[in-house]
């Protein structure tokens, strides 16, 4: 479980990172923010008090990112820079925000960003392992539904997370796709208010087909 925690802890600050971007829509409230970072904090603060000679937290994978391709040890992502801003996520290998509508905040809202790493990291824990600590850390959230079913990444296979909650006076939905390769994991993390969900869908998945596992 502490293993299991420690990667939940790392993986989870994606999806707290696609909320705090959404919270800089007219439609988001602080109270949003403050419950989808309390989920990451309180698995954060779980691992610390039980870990104690355990290994650090891991790192961030470093890479490079030129005229829309992001390119590190484990994968390439590529976007078209006409729709999606690029930043080094903080604590995300990478993260694109949707930039082809400035002027309307509920398009603004919509980002994804991509997580990986290493072998030694997973010790074991599969992606349906981590699935059920997602489904475990949010349902008892209020007003929060959470699901998950099998899914496939270049291939790959893997499981993907949704995570459905209010946000202001509408909703969200996030989903996560994770999966492991050659004992690595890497996990795609993104979401819009639910207001343009089905039409942001489509960008999200020609940002997710592009992605190519090495």
């Amino acid at each position: 479980m502490i293993k299991l925690r420690r990667i939940s802890a790392a993986v989870l600050a994606a999806v707290t990172a696609l909320t705090m971007a959404a919270c800089g829509s007219k439609k988001a409230d602080d109270s949003s923010k403050a419950t989808t970072t309390k989920a990451a904090e309180t698995t954060a603060a779980e691992t610390t008090a039980d870990e104690t000679a355990e290994q650090a937290e891991p790192e961030k994978t470093v890479g490079t990112y030129s005229d829309g391709t992001f390119d590190c040890e484990y994968y390439t992502v590529t976007v078209d820079e006409s729709k999606w801003g690029y930043s080094d996520g903080s604590d995300m290998d990478c993260q694109f925000n949707y930039i082809a509508k400035p002027d309307d905040d509920v398009y603004s809202a919509s980002s994804l960003n991509v997580a990986s790493f290493a072998e030694d990291t997973m010790q074991g824990v599969t992606v349906e392992e981590y699935a059920e600590q997602i489904a475990a850390t949010y349902s008892g959230e209020e007003d929060y539904k959470v699901s998950s079913k099998e899914a496939e990444l270049d291939g790959q296979k893997g499981m993907e997370i949704t995570i459905n909650f209010p946000m202001g006076d509408s909703r969200m939905t996030i989903k996560q796709l994770v999966v492991q390769k050659d004992g690595a994991v890497i996990a795609v993390s993104y979401g819009a208010l639910d207001d343009i969900y089905k039409k942001m869908q489509k960008q999200f998945d020609e940002v997710i087909g592009s992605i190519k596992l090495k």
